[in-house]
């Protein structure tokens, strides 16, 4: 019973804090659309900071897990938010970008059949199915939306197209992550903490490559003191939504977590629209009925 409060009580907190800090994001990039590196290293720089005091204890504590083993989860979420960053600053729309994300729950299906084993029921084949075609009729009609009777216009389009091909890049990557910590938490057992501060904390380095684009762009967001509370407050949502997202992912399936994680961006999307005056077609909001849909079939076959 202790341990379903648990995850509940984590649940709720994973969808506010994680819905506050998308929200500040979309704010950010309303701003200054290419700052999603800029945003990204401080939020790494924080939680590391963080952990570096309350958890390591200044360095003096020994890790459960040795350090090494978090290197892939590092080299792929730096790689997943230099794609998903790098579709935003193509331009596209910010509920597209989410809707596209949710598709994880599919590719995290497809690699833990693949790793564990795992047998897939009817059910959440259909599930599958219908997940799919609700992404494919939001990037289509969102394809559709751009005009292409020039060449300007033709070449918006393949920007569009490109963006979504990183985001489908991305999406392997990422569902590789969480079916690599489930693996880590069977084998050496239960640290939240200590994933989080050693993934964010061997990602530091990472940014380096990416120098002139954090400073050019910081120098953009520092500017506005009004830019800098939402910064702050985007820092301090993406920390308490990764370390409940860990607490989750070791008291879950990775599937589970993903679940939840596609309902979060649901949540998001709707603020995204509403707040923001996003265009949403039709069609968006029926291939979005469909992803969600889709989602909660897959729940229910678990």
């Amino acid at each position: 019973m202790a341990t379903q409060m648990k995850i509940g009580w984590t649940i709720i907190k994973v969808l506010l804090c994680c819905c506050t800090s998308m929200f500040l994001f979309e704010s950010l990039v309303q701003w200054d659309p290419g700052c999603g590196h800029f945003v990204s290293f401080l939020q790494f720089l924080f939680t590391a900071s963080h952990g570096f005091v309350y958890h390591a204890n200044f360095g003096r504590k020994t890790s459960v897990i040795h350090w090494s083993r978090y290197l892939y989860i590092v080299v792929a979420h730096l790689v997943v938010n230099f794609l998903n960053n790098q579709a935003l600053s193509y331009r596209i729309p910010v509920p597209v970008h989410m809707i596209i994300k949710s598709g994880g729950l599919i590719t995290n299906m497809i690699l833990a059949g693949l790793i564990f084993n795992r047998r897939v029921s009817r059910n959440k084949l259909i599930s599958v199915l219908v997940i799919t075609s609700g992404i494919a009729m939001v990037t289509v009609a969102s394809a559709d939306s751009i005009p292409s009777n020039t060449n300007a216009s033709n070449q918006t389009t393949a920007e569009f197209l490109f963006a979504v091909a990183l985001q489908v890049v991305a999406l392997f990557l990422g569902s590789s992550m969480g079916v690599y910590q489930e693996f880590l938490y069977r084998s050496y057992g239960k640290h939240p903490a200590e994933g989080l501060y050693y993934t964010h904390l061997l990602g530091l380095p990472g940014f380096l490559l990416l120098y002139n684009d954090i400073f050019e762009h910081s120098v953009s967001v520092m500017s506005q003191p009004i830019m800098l509370l939402i910064l702050a407050g985007n820092i301090l949502g993406h920390f308490q939504c990764a370390s409940n997202v860990f607490v989750l992912s070791t008291e879950c399936t990775s599937l589970t977590v993903v679940i939840i994680l596609t309902l979060r961006k649901f949540v998001s999307l709707l603020f995204s629209v509403l707040w923001f005056n996003n265009l949403f077609t039709l069609y968006h909001w029926f291939g979005t009925m469909l992803v969600f849909s889709g989602t909660l079939l897959y729940s229910l076959s678990v």
